[in-house]
């Protein structure tokens, strides 16, 4: 969701991804599988998806994969200028704002086409990770080539940067504790300059600050949800009018055989009474 906020940023923001990575205590292996890469466990992952298909061995590689596109695709885009009137002086040495836009690309379309839930190439994974990669345009031969001569490193540097969460975000070397919306971090990140960019004045519009900020989130519409009332109403109906018919069915049929066995009681004392 922020892959748009980021392109249009792509000239004054520094972004530098990081993946949660942990170790695990050595001598128990029967804990390993499924979490630790090659059963090692100096690189581990949470598993996603408990019993499910996807592992912690997936999550790393995939960890790996996004890194080594946004260490293949960045660029600089200009020279920037440390002083104090730029707002983000201290920020890195090399003072070159880079932007990698294949990883942008790749990131915004990744957890759509490969869910957890997904099956065969269409599930989180190399395979499909490698179909969005084509889709947009990257190299995957390339990304390999990293995977295999810079997994450990990679996951070595993760390991000695975390987060306080999986789910973090600094900015300007600050804690940023709001809300993980898209629209609240590119605001958050637009108030860490001392002026302001050009590029921040066209995210947004400006905010009554009096008025309760709403997430805006898919959900049920209410047409949407007065047609699932009425569907759930006619639904009822049937089933209860099914209902009815089956009751009188039963009726009748038990009432035939109560006037069957009537019948037959009272010819079987007739027959008694001839035969006396």
């Amino acid at each position: 969701d922020f892959a748009p906020k980021r392109r249009r940023l792509n000239e004054v923001m520094i972004f530098n991804p990081h993946y949660a990575v942990f170790s695990m205590d050595p001598g128990k292996p029967e804990v390993y599988s499924g979490v630790c890469l090659d059963n090692d466990p100096r690189f581990c992952a949470e598993d996603p998806d408990g019993a499910g298909d996807v592992t912690g061995t997936d999550v790393l590689m995939e960890d790996v994969r996004q890194l080594c596109i946004h260490q293949k695709y960045k660029v600089a885009q200009r020279p920037m200028d440390l002083t104090p009137t730029t707002g983000l002086q201290g920020l890195v040495s090399a003072g070159t704002v880079e932007y990698a836009a294949k990883y942008w690309d790749y990131m915004e379309k990744f957890l759509d086409r490969c869910p957890l839930s997904g099956t065969g190439s269409d599930r989180f994974g190399e395979d499909c990770s490698e179909k969005v990669m084509k889709e947009v345009g990257i190299d995957s031969k390339e990304i390999q080539k990293c995977v295999l001569h810079q997994k450990d490193s990679l996951l070595q540097h993760e390991l000695e940067n975390p987060a306080w969460s999986p789910r973090a975000i600094r900015i300007n070397g600050w804690r940023y504790s709001g809300m993980l919306e898209a629209d609240l971090v590119a605001r958050a990140v637009c108030s860490g300059f001392i002026h302001v960019p050009i590029e921040c004045n066209t995210l947004f519009h400006e905010r009554d600050v009096f008025k309760p900020y709403v997430v805006q989130q898919a959900g049920v519409s209410l047409g949407e949800l007065l047609l699932w009332l009425l569907a759930t109403i006619a639904l009822g109906f049937v089933c209860m009018s099914l209902y009815k018919r089956y009751l009188k069915k039963e009726m009748r049929t038990t009432l035939r055989e109560e006037v069957m066995l009537e019948v037959q009681a009272q010819m079987g004392e007739y027959a008694q009474l001839r035969g006396a």
